[in-house]
Formats: C-alpha cells, sequence, structure tokens
C-alpha cells in the first residue's frame, strides 16, 4: 500500500507462487475495500507441461480462474474453469459492488466449458456475478462468429454492469440486441450495459 505521495505504507504478503522463472502469466487484482478482501484473476499463457501457477499449492492449471484471499493474504477459495489448455481468459480487473458481489467478464475459446458450474457453450463473451462467498448469482454468454470478440474490461456505474471489448459479430443469448462489423472491415469497440440486480442486458452499442 502507498499513500499519495508514493510512499510505501506497508504490505502483505499473498499466498501466490510460480513454477516458472518468468511465468507467463498477467494476473489482475482488484481490493474489497469493505471487507479487505483480495481478488486476483487473469490469463495463464499454455506451456505444455509445465506448472506455472499456484494459489496457497493449488495449481491453477486452467485459464479462467479467480482466486479470492483474505485482508492478510490467505487464500480462501479459488475457482477454474473444467477445460484446461485453452486460450481462455478473464479481461480486465475484477469489479466489486458494496455488497461484496464479484463480476468478471471473459472469453473461452472452446464451446464445451463450464465456470463454477456456469456451462459456457458458445464461443462468445461471458459476463458472471459471484457473491463473495464464491457461488453464482448469475451469468451471460453470447454468439459470435469471431473468437477474436473478446471482453477487454468491466466495471460497474451504479446499478448497471458495464463491459467493453472488440469484436465483429455479437449477440446475447436469450436477446435479440446485436452489432455486426460490414465484410472488410476493421473490428467495432462495443459497450455492452447489464443489469446487475439480474444480469439482463440493457443495451449495447458500437
Amino acid at each position: 500500500k502507498y499513500d499519495k505521495h508514493g510512499n510505501c505504507l506497508g504490505g502483505e504478503p499473498i499466498q501466490i507462487s510460480f513454477g516458472l522463472i518468468y511465468p507467463p502469466v498477467a494476473l489482475k487484482m482488484r481490493k474489497d475495500r469493505h471487507s479487505g478482501k483480495f481478488y486476483i484473476t487473469g490469463q495463464i499463457d499454455d506451456i505444455p507441461n509445465e506448472s506455472i501457477l499456484y494459489f496457497n499449492n493449488i495449481e491453477i492449471s486452467h485459464e479462467m480462474f479467480l482466486g479470492c484471499f483474505s485482508s492478510t493474504g490467505h487464500l480462501l477459495w479459488q475457482l477454474q474453469d473444467t477445460v484446461s489448455q485453452y486460450a481462455a481468459y478473464f479481461g480486465g480487473r475484477p469489479a466489486i459492488d458494496n455488497q461484496g458481489n464479484i463480476y468478471l467478464a471473459g472469453g473461452p475459446s472452446i464451446n464445451s466449458d463450464y465456470f463454477n458450474g456456469f456451462s459456457i457453450d458458445t464461443y462468445g463473451p461471458v459476463v458472471l456475478k459471484i457473491d463473495s462467498t464464491g457461488h453464482n448469482v448469475w451469468g451471460r454468454k453470447s454468439n459470435t462468429n469471431l473468437e477474436l470478440t473478446q471482453p477487454m474490461g468491466i466495471t460497474l456505474n451504479g446499478n448497471e454492469v458495464v463491459i467493453t471489448g472488440q469484436g465483429g459479430y455479437l449477440q446475447w443469448i436469450g436477446d435479440t440486441a446485436t452489432i455486426q462489423s460490414s465484410p472488410n472491415e476493421a473490428f467495432n469497440v462495443f459497450i455492452a450495459r447489464f443489469n446487475a440486480a439480474t444480469g439482463a442486458l440493457i443495451k449495447m452499442d458500437t
């Protein structure tokens, strides 16, 4: 922790270790300002037969993962998807509301995966709301014609969850709203807004 002048005020070791000297891991952290808990997710680049990342000696061998750590850095729980060695990920830092719920946006690269019991049977982006004990509240998945339709960031705005990213065609399952690039056109930047309580799509724009 640092003050506004850049002076170190102290820190806590977190129960994370690596199996490689230069691990190909991009970790992203968010601290719950109310509970003091830390939430860590990110992306792992596959290296066959190499153990890369550990949360308190638990191997993180799948690309979609979330770890919850206490205010003193001890692992409370961790979640991973069920399919390993595919370039799935969660984009951006987790978002946390005042009740301690966690919001994640990510993308699979295989249409037969599960994350914490949520079925991911499409190639498109997913958005998840998970409570502070690690249980799913709701999840949304989408259809796309391009694996590169990817959410890159997620935030909260009042009672809305907002994600942004890049892509071509995108439609959320259960909704009719779509975005679509024209042939030979570069990717669009999209913004999708969801009701934080229910997961209902409010609007999607490019």
